[in-house]
């Protein structure tokens, strides 16, 4: 899928959280969230962008979008973590996984999520384009499930309760609502090079 055909596709989900009926609504929410963990180049936060915007203006439920942006989030971390923790179990696909990801590096994932593992996971959704291999990398480092499944779902529902307040806070104007969006993105990529050094 090109990145025109992503951006339609995309455009077409935020018409169909506008106008669609709640069960639709609700599963696109999940759709939307849950999808970027396995395949990052979806936008998922555009949709997540319109839910709060719609949600400010009465077009979707304030509950309905935070659970259902929330549920997508758990779901695809959890999905993403899955993929990394198992790749390691087996020694099919544990060779596999060794051609991307070299001893060196998973030493130093392990590292890291044992010195701020908890923080890592609660940082996920704030840092756009890499949320799926945060997942990922907890799942190699061997993090237990319920570590992931507890501070992925404080990360979401922070997450998710900041983008739907921006919401409110621009419900004039979806436009600048995405310039904000734009421009948080551009510091949080600023930020990620700064500490990571890439």
């Amino acid at each position: 899928m090109g990145t025109e055909s992503i951006s339609e596709f995309t455009s077409y989900l935020v018409g169909l959280v506008e106008t669609s009926s709640p069960v639709i609504k609700f599963l696109i929410l999940i759709f939307a969230t849950a999808i970027e963990y396995i395949f990052p180049p979806f936008p998922g936060d555009t949709i997540v962008v319109a839910a709060g915007f719609f949600a400010a203006r009465g077009a979707i439920s304030l509950w309905l979008a935070l659970a259902g942006l929330t549920t997508g989030s758990v779901l695809g971390a959890s999905l993403g973590w899955a993929l990394g923790y198992y790749a390691l179990r087996n020694e099919k696909t544990k060779r596999f996984a060794m051609r991307f990801v070299k001893e060196e590096a998973l030493r130093k994932i392990h590292d890291a999520y044992a010195r701020r593992g908890t923080l890592i996971l609660i940082a996920n959704r704030f840092i756009p384009g890499v949320r799926a291999a945060f997942m990922f990398a907890a799942g190699l480092a061997q993090l237990p499930f319920s570590r992931v499944l507890i501070f992925g779902t404080i990360s979401a529902l922070l997450w998710n309760t900041f983008l739907i307040t921006m919401g409110f806070l621009f419900s004039d104007s979806f436009e600048s609502m995405v310039q904000f969006f734009y421009n948080y993105t551009i510091v949080a990529y600023a930020l990620r090079a700064i500490v990571t050094g890439k």
